[in-house]
C-alpha cells in the first residue's frame, strides 16, 4: 500500500488571465492547512513529490513550476535535484545575504536556474535587494504594500533587472486584479 502524497498547485495568471505558471506548495494532508517546522524540509517534500511521485510534466505541463526555498537550500546545492528548465526558485530576502550566499545564487543563475524575489512589500527592501539583479520575477505582496509605492517598485525592479517580470501576489478579488492591471 502506498502512502498518500499531497501537493498544492496554485495557478499564476497574466493580465489576460492566462495561466503562465504554478506555485507548488507543500501540503501535509488533504486539508488546505499546512503546518511545518522546517521550511527547507517542506521544500524537499515538494521536490520529492514533483520529481519522484508525478514528474514535472504531469504537475505543470508546459508552464513554469515555482517552489519556495531558502537561500541555504541553494548554498547546499539541493536545487540541483531539479532541472533548471521550467523551474523557478522563489527566495525571500528577509535580511541581507552574506557573500557566500550571493556567490551561490550567482553560480546557480549561471547554471540556468531562475529566481523569484518573493514577498516584496517595501520599496526600500527592493532598492537594497542583492537578489533582484539575478531574479527573473519579482512578486509584490499586494496585501502589505502601500498602493502609492507600487509604481515606483515596478520602476525600480525594471531598472535594476531589465526584462524582469513583475507579479502581484495575494490578489484575492476582481477589484484587486483590476488594480494590478492598472499598474
Amino acid at each position: 500500500m502506498t502512502a498518500e502524497v499531497f501537493l498544492g498547485r496554485q495557478p499564476m495568471v497574466d493580465v489576460d488571465r492566462q495561466i503562465f505558471g504554478y506555485e507548488l506548495l507543500y501540503r501535509g494532508g488533504p486539508d488546505s492547512a499546512t503546518i511545518f517546522d522546517d521550511p527547507d524540509a517542506a521544500t524537499r517534500g515538494v521536490m520529492e513529490r514533483v520529481l519522484l511521485q508525478w514528474g514535472m510534466e504531469h504537475v505543470v505541463g508546459d508552464r513554469f513550476g515555482m517552489i519556495n526555498a531558502s537561500a541555504s537550500l541553494v548554498i547546499h546545492g539541493l536545487h540541483r535535484a531539479m532541472p533548471p528548465e521550467g523551474m523557478i526558485i522563489e527566495v525571500r530576502e528577509e535580511t541581507p545575504f552574506d557573500d557566500d550566499t550571493v556567490d551561490a545564487l550567482q553560480r546557480a543563475r549561471y547554471d540556468g536556474y531562475h529566481f523569484t524575489l518573493d514577498n516584496v512589500s517595501r520599496l526600500g527592501d527592493l532598492e537594497r535587494s542583492q537578489l533582484l539583479p539575478l531574479a527573473s520575477i519579482v512578486k509584490i505582496e499586494l496585501t502589505t504594500t502601500h498602493d502609492a509605492e507600487i509604481p515606483r517598485m515596478i520602476d525600480v525592479a525594471r531598472e535594476r533587472s531589465p526584462g524582469i517580470q513583475v507579479v502581484a501576489e495575494k490578489v484575492e478579488s476582481v477589484a484587486d486584479f483590476k488594480r494590478c492591471v492598472e499598474h
